[in-house]
């Protein structure tokens, strides 16, 4: 069951083109391109902690996850920012 912060999160979430973004990598940064799920204030939802949740299927797959009411918990995963 979706706690109201989920919820509100998940409210938030919004699928972004991701071009040329970087985000910090152990030695440098990771250039990335494609789709991913964006918080305004939060971040990019992660599931590693370093790099943005770009699944196979791209923008239709984050498409089915906003579909389905988003996440049910964010327990275990992460919101990264790219680097300005």
């Amino acid at each position: 069951m979706r706690t109201p912060e989920t919820i509100a999160i998940n409210d938030q979430l919004q699928i972004v083109r991701l071009q040329n973004t970087k985000f910090q990598a152990p030695n440098g940064y990771w250039l990335l391109d494609g789709y991913a799920l964006h918080h305004p204030s939060l971040g990019y939802v992660s599931f590693d902690g370093e790099t943005p949740f770009q699944p196979g299927g791209g923008k239709a797959t984050l498409q089915s996850v906003m579909d389905l009411g988003g996440f049910v918990s964010f327990e275990g995963m992460y919101l990264v920012k790219s680097l300005q």
